[in-house]
């Protein structure tokens, strides 16, 4: 996909959303392809820590690459991650070399744990053009007791040792953030200047961005401090969700959700394994939510008005949430933010 078609592409969605139209003339520019839903960690934040859980398992290769086959031409990048560690599957690499081979940029979000020296050097040589590293500690008592099962050392080491091989390699990709979820009790002034410190050594590294987020509430599974759901925000301003216009997520075993904050399940809008992404992305499921999330009218029990996403501030009608990294990662590109953040 050259730059024109992907802006073209970008262009149809936000006239598609803006209208509210419930068959999309546009198609979506994101997905997000779980590879594995399995986690070795156990978060106290994440629904991972709940104790029933969906079926877990690994996506087949072949189903992966019928999903890029068809994503080919309108989708702009593809987030290789969901609800599990996307490198425990053994062909993660070989997913990235097929969507580099039809057009289509990676995305990887990892906790870090696994990468040994082999998944190190087997990343690198695959060259996802992101990847993002979890880890929410900015020492190892806060690190531990928010990363159920996690070694802040180990973990910690094989970030630095990646971040190292990436500059010994002088290698472009992949773009490099380290996310830390920021808790209250991360947010003392001995905290921020662990921070600071740990950001400072990371940048030497030759770390791109160093990126501080806040909590969500993975729509209603989790319960979040100042949390602010679509039932008591609607007073203050209700903003329609943007993932049924321009993104959709593929669990492991093919079937489709609307968006990441689905973790269990609850809307299922197609099949890959029997349906294109076409057929699904104006089927008659995700028309429905669209006509939904338009009305501000959902049924007794449905996932959305849970969710902390549909009440946030919006420019030109669109919540502003990831909105400047969205824009600038799809417009500008990671070189030139690399770039910016280098001069």
């Amino acid at each position: 996909m050259n730059k024109l078609e992907q802006l073209l592409g970008l262009a149809k969605v936000y006239v598609s959303f803006r209208r509210q139209e419930i068959v999309s003339k546009a198609m979506p520019v994101r997905l997000w392809i779980e590879p594995t839903s399995w986690c070795n960690l156990r978060c106290p934040y994440c629904p991972q820590a709940v104790p029933e859980q969906p079926p877990r398992g690994y996506m087949d290769l072949g189903l992966f690459e019928k999903i890029v086959d068809e994503a080919r031409g309108f989708v702009y990048d593809v987030n290789l991650t969901h609800r599990g560690e996307s490198t425990f599957h053994k062909e993660l690499c070989e997913m990235v070399r097929l969507c580099r081979q039809r057009g289509i940029k990676t995305r990887i979000h990892t906790n870090a744990t696994i990468l040994n020296q082999e998944r190190v050097e087997r990343l690198l040589d695959a060259a996802p053009d992101l990847l993002s590293f979890s880890f929410d500690g900015y020492d190892k008592e806060t690190y531990e007791r928010n990363r159920v099962n996690g070694k802040f050392e180990k973990t910690l080491a094989h970030i630095e040792d990646f971040l190292r091989r990436r500059k010994e390699r002088q290698l472009e990709k992949p773009f490099t953030i380290f996310q830390v979820i920021e808790m209250e009790d991360m947010k003392t002034p001995e905290q921020r200047a662990k921070g600071v410190a740990l950001e400072e050594h990371l940048r030497s590294l030759g770390l791109d961005k160093f990126y501080r987020k806040r909590l969500h509430n993975w729509a209603g599974h989790v319960t979040v401090e100042d949390d602010v759901t679509w039932a008591e925000g609607m007073g203050r301003g209700y903003v329609p969700c943007t993932f049924p216009w321009y993104a959709m997520t593929i669990f492991w075993d093919g079937r489709v959700s609307p968006c990441p904050q689905d973790y269990f399940e609850d809307i299922i809008l197609g099949d890959c394994r029997t349906q294109t992404l076409p057929e699904i992305w104006n089927g008659e499921p995700m028309r429905r939510l669209r006509e939904e999330m338009a009305s501000r009218r959902f049924p007794e029990g449905h996932l959305c008005p849970g969710c902390d996403r549909l009440c946030q501030k919006a420019v030109a009608g669109v919540p502003v949430g990831n909105l400047k990294p969205f824009l600038t990662e799809n417009l500008l590109g990671y070189e030139w933010i690399r770039s910016l953040v280098k001069n």
